[in-house]
Parts: C-alpha cells; sequence; structure tokens
C-alpha cells in the first residue's frame, strides 16, 4: 500500500514537471517551465579528468572564507529548505547517488536519501541529460565505481518530504556522485579495502 501512494505521489510530480507548474496548498499556481529547463540544460557532466582540472583550479586560488561545518538532525532537502529561508541564494547539496540508476530506485518506492531528493525536486530529468555517468559506471566491473559527477545547477524543489507541494519555488544545485558500495567491495574484493578511504577523499 505504502508502495502506491509514494507512486502517485511521483506520478503527480512528474505530471508537474511536464505541465510546467504545479499548485501551492493554498491553490496559487507556481511556474517551473524555464527554471527546470535551465537546470536540465546546464546540466554538466564531470569526468574524473574534468573533475582533476577544478581541483587544480582550486588550489591555485584558495578560497578566502572559512569552512563551517553544522550537523543537524534533518533531510538534505529540510537543510537546503532552512538555508534559503536564512537568505542563502545558491544553495548546493551532494547527492550521495546510485552509481547505476537515475534517481536511485524512487520510481519503485525505495527511501533514501537520492530517492527523497529525486521525488521532490527536477533532478531525475537533469541526470538523464548526463546519461554516460551511468554508462560509465555500469560498464565498470568493481563497486568502488568511478570519479564520474554531475552538476545540476538551480534544480526546482516542487514538495516537501510528506509529498506537499511547496507554497514558494525554491532552487538548490545538486551534485550527483556515487560512494564506493563498501559492503560489496569488502565481501567481493577484500584486496581493495585499503584502497577505499583514499578513493573517497
Amino acid at each position: 500500500m505504502q508502495i502506491c501512494f509514494l507512486n502517485v505521489k511521483i506520478f503527480k510530480k512528474l505530471v508537474h514537471l511536464k505541465q510546467g507548474f504545479y499548485q501551492t496548498p493554498a491553490g496559487e499556481r507556481i511556474d517551473i517551465a524555464s527554471q527546470q529547463k535551465d537546470a536540465e540544460t546546464n546540466t554538466k557532466l564531470y569526468s574524473p579528468n574534468l573533475s582533476d582540472e577544478l581541483l587544480e583550479q582550486r588550489v591555485a586560488n584558495p578560497l578566502s572564507t572559512a569552512t563551517k561545518f553544522v550537523v543537524k538532525h534533518a533531510t538534505t532537502l529540510d537543510v537546503v529548505r532552512q538555508l534559503i529561508e536564512e537568505g542563502n541564494s545558491n544553495v548546493a547539496c551532494l547527492n550521495f547517488a546510485s552509481a547505476k540508476n537515475s534517481g536511485g530506485g524512487f520510481l519503485g518506492g525505495s527511501q533514501a536519501q537520492e530517492e527523497s531528493i529525486a521525488r521532490s525536486t527536477g533532478l531525475h530529468s537533469c541526470q538523464m541529460n548526463a546519461w554516460e555517468y551511468y554508462e560509465v559506471n555500469r560498464n565498470t566491473k568493481s563497486c568502488i565505481y568511478t570519479d564520474y559527477m554531475i552538476y545540476s545547477p538551480k534544480v526546482p524543489i516542487l514538495k516537501n518530504e510528506e509529498g506537499v507541494n511547496l507554497s514558494r519555488l525554491n532552487l538548490v544545485s545538486i551534485i550527483t556522485a556515487s560512494a564506493v558500495n563498501f559492503g560489496v567491495v569488502k565481501n567481493r574484493e577484500a584486496e581493495k579495502v585499503p584502497l577505499v578511504e583514499g578513493i573517497m577523499k
């Protein structure tokens, strides 16, 4: 029963994306067509080589702003919305993603971080524009996977974690990157376990 309920919510979200707008609980129409199109068009696949170039630029031009670490008992999108409400205009989040399936298992009702993000935003359609990410990882024998990443800028957030349409449109940039599947590596590729920490860094 729960899976059917989730699928109904997913279907409604996909309809909103296709029609280019959604309605708030108060009945106000929120247009998202141009924002979603921009997010999809500007989604970029980063190969390991391209990422290495970015890292070199980062080392050559270090940021002067200190990093602040805050731990919260909240979902990714809850924190994103909090940051936006606090006045932050260019918020980004890391999607610890499936290496092989866009949106993870959200279409089948699975529940994890990526599925939560995919159910509530326009991310899945953006990921489909960077299909090489999934092809490369699917053709990789090891569950360490690859350093390919997807950057999707200013993706519309349509819903909260309960599946209720938001009263105002929020945008978040999303980095899609797969982590090492440590459990499988430990069971099937034990000789690579000592490499995992360095690979994750």
